[in-house]
């Protein structure tokens, strides 16, 4: 069960990234993601 939510959480928070980097909004959500990619774990 714990593989099938991180697989669907990897797939989200690659959305997620792609979403990021069309909105040229790096510098803003760079210690974001290292919150988002902690909390997967």
């Amino acid at each position: 069960m714990d593989t099938l939510l991180w697989e669907t959480s990897w797939k989200n928070y690659m959305l997620y990234l792609g979403a990021i980097q069309s909105d040229e909004a790096e510098p803003a959500t760079e210690k974001m993601e290292v919150k988002d990619a902690s909390e997967l774990f």
